[in-house]
């Protein structure tokens, strides 16, 4: 869905009557990110893969539970070095994530309007990416391109910014270079930490759905990261 404008008939637009909240997170990934398919029956088939509410996704729910304002970037299909599932072209999330809109052209493009981040500086960004990088998940060039998206972000966000590296629940083969990663750039003074995700399709939390988390799988993942980045960030 694309909107291409509004109109209105009579008044005027007011900025937004309730105050800023005081905490911001941003959030970045796939399908994982975005809830594909997290209000899909258990154990149904891809067909019911268009029955998803990002309102029950787990980054919504760390929002809500830590009242924090947020913004997220999540396009199912996309990874950090390659895409899958027919999403081709040489774009992928660490690009998308520079751009005002997701669907603008190239940076060489006359179309791409690169976002300004002085805009909005969070404190803290999320990221889970690797489950669509196939068999690029532990290569040295998945490692430097994780380390190259943090620094960028740690450059354009300041100091002060605490990134949340994750793995997992879909697959947990790209759990070393997030660990390799976090390593190599905690040693040059970023804060950056494991968020672990790997064990919340273990069956106690909840069934897939369509191979995803369903939203009972949502909502204790998004418990649990909420509860991890308020204990790293002093929330």
């Amino acid at each position: 869905m694309t909107l291409a404008g509004l109109t209105i008939d009579a008044g005027s637009i007011a900025a937004p009557s309730a105050p800023r909240k005081s905490k911001r997170i941003e959030f970045i990934g796939d399908s994982i990110t975005a809830g594909m398919c997290n209000l899909a029956t258990p154990g149904t088939s891809p067909a019911d893969w268009r029955k998803e509410s990002f309102a029950k996704s787990w980054p919504n729910v760390i929002c809500e539970l830590l009242d924090a304002e947020c913004s997220t970037g999540a396009i199912s299909g996309y990874g950090l070095t390659q895409n899958c599932c027919g999403k081709t072209g040489p774009v992928q999330m660490p690009e998308v994530w520079t751009r005002t809109l997701a669907t603008m052209g190239p940076p060489t493009s006359k179309t791409t309007l690169l976002w300004d981040f002085s805009k909005w500086v969070p404190h803290a960004l999320v990221v889970n990416l690797g489950t669509n990088d196939g068999r690029h998940q532990d290569s040295p060039q998945f490692v430097q391109a994780y380390i190259n998206l943090v620094v960028k972000a740690h450059k354009v966000y300041g100091d002060d910014l605490h990134v949340f590296l994750a793995c997992g629940p879909m697959d947990v083969k790209y759990c070393p270079a997030v660990n390799a990663t976090i390593a190599n750039v905690t040693a040059m003074g970023i804060k950056a930490h494991f968020l672990d995700q790997t064990y919340f399709f273990n069956g106690t939390f909840g069934g897939k759905t369509c191979g995803h988390p369903s939203a009972e799988v949502d909502a204790a993942m998004g418990k649990y990261n909420s509860e991890f980045i308020a204990s790293k960030l002093g929330w």
